[in-house]
């Protein structure tokens, strides 16, 4: 079970990233021009943050370093979505992560823990939301896969609690202010915040979490503009999709939540945990108010299949839960932002019904979600797939989840 939802995860984040690279082909886009092909590098320092007490307590050092090669695509098209976003810059890269000098041991560990070498994968959004002549400033956004040498081992590395898995899913977003110094180069300063996680599909999964400054310079060809025929000129209102909707709608979903257990690894920290398997569904009312942007309100139920196992681990921590139920009920908000087939989703909720002991504690009233979603062209962007990380307290990984769902309108 859990090799086979490791890989569904790897294989949907590998897919909406590559079909994210290519979205701008889809009904709206109009031929105005030809779209303009480049490639750019970067590299950076950054400082990894120690969540939780256990990595506060065996981080002896903080620094990593990183470098990129990208492939960068800008649109020649002037359609809804491109003229929106300001004609952003989509990107695909791989990424070279340096954690070798991170210094991890307990103090009756008799060996240095590592962290090793990262590398990743990945597909992204580069949009400037301000130009003055040659200045530009804008934000970098990335979703992916990574790849650690080093990871949790109880034999070997037992004081790694940052990655319990060799892949885990790769999310970046970053600020810059970039210089057009010649007609074909720029010049890119900023910062950006990296997580890593593999969304508590292994254990452990504190997580990693850097930020610092990166600088980047990117070599992209002017493309030759051409007049733009009418198509281009579609409405919002005009094309009988789901691009050209306004107002209100339903939207249902169902699907699989992936996670191991906390409670099992506090209580054996051995190399390998059970993947739990759990139905959800969801319903929403959602308003969109404009070709990027929809947003609303929520239901969502989930089958919480492993409650007896957490009354299990709670009565050996010494616990005393009287209920446990394997029905968890929430309400919440939801946003959505799109471009072209791709969604980004994310939501803030509250859980009106949740009986599992210990964990319903700790983890508190709140959660969030975050995650990208594919609209299917041949269904007018009604039927879509996805996935995304449910999380506690802004920052706990609860599940991973895949869904399927359908909009109504």
């Amino acid at each position: 079970m859990k090799f086979l939802f490791s890989i569904a995860i790897c294989m949907a984040t590998i897919f909406f990233s590559t079909v994210a690279s290519f979205a701008q082909k889809d009904t709206l886009s109009a031929p105005c021009g030809v779209g303009k092909l480049g490639i750019g590098g970067s590299v950076g320092w950054s400082y990894l943050f120690p969540k939780g007490d256990h990595n506060q307590e065996v981080m002896k050092s903080n620094n990593v370093t990183f470098a990129d090669v990208r492939l960068l695509y800008k649109s020649g098209s002037d359609d809804v979505y491109e003229s929106k976003w300001h004609n952003p810059v989509v990107e695909f890269g791989l990424l070279y992560g340096n954690f070798s000098n991170i210094n991890i041991q307990g103090p009756t560990t008799p060996y240095r823990g590592k962290v090793g070498h990262e590398i990743a994968v990945y597909a992204g959004l580069r949009y400037s939301f301000w130009r003055v002549g040659k200045w530009s400033m804008g934000t970098d956004l990335q979703n992916g896969i990574a790849y650690f040498s080093e990871r949790f081992d109880e034999n070997t590395n037992r004081d790694n609690w940052l990655i319990g898995s060799p892949l885990s899913v790769f999310i970046s977003a970053g600020l810059y202010l970039q210089y057009q110094f010649s007609e074909d180069w720029l010049l890119s300063l900023g910062a950006d915040f990296k997580h890593v996680s593999n969304g508590t599909l292994a254990r452990p999964n504190l997580g990693i979490n850097t930020g610092g400054p990166f600088l980047m310079l990117a070599y992209m060809p002017e493309y030759k503009r051409n007049k733009c025929n009418q198509r281009s000129a579609v409405s919002f209102q005009e094309d009988n999709s789901f691009h050209s909707k306004r107002g209100f709608y339903l939207e249902v979903s169902a699907g699989i939540a992936g996670s191991t257990l906390t409670e099992q690894f506090q209580t054996f920290q051995k190399n390998h945990y059970t993947v739990y398997g759990s139905f959800l569904t969801q319903a929403a009312l959602m308003y969109r108010s404009s070709a990027l942007f929809a947003s609303g309100v929520e239901i969502d139920y989930r089958y919480a299949n492993y409650a007896p196992r957490l009354r299990y681990y709670d009565e050996l921590a010494g616990y005393d839960y009287n209920k446990y139920s394997k029905n968890v009920f929430g309400v919440g908000a939801q946003i959505e932002v799109f471009y072209h087939n791709i969604s980004l989703q994310g939501g803030v909720g509250i859980y009106l019904y949740r009986k599992l002991g210990h964990t319903t504690k700790s983890n508190g009233k709140s959660y969030q979600t975050v995650g990208l979603r594919y609209n299917f062209p041949f269904s007018g962007n009604r039927l879509f797939i996805g996935y995304n990380v449910k999380a506690h307290n802004f920052s706990k990984a609860d599940a991973m989840q895949i869904h399927i769902g359908y909009r109504f309108f």
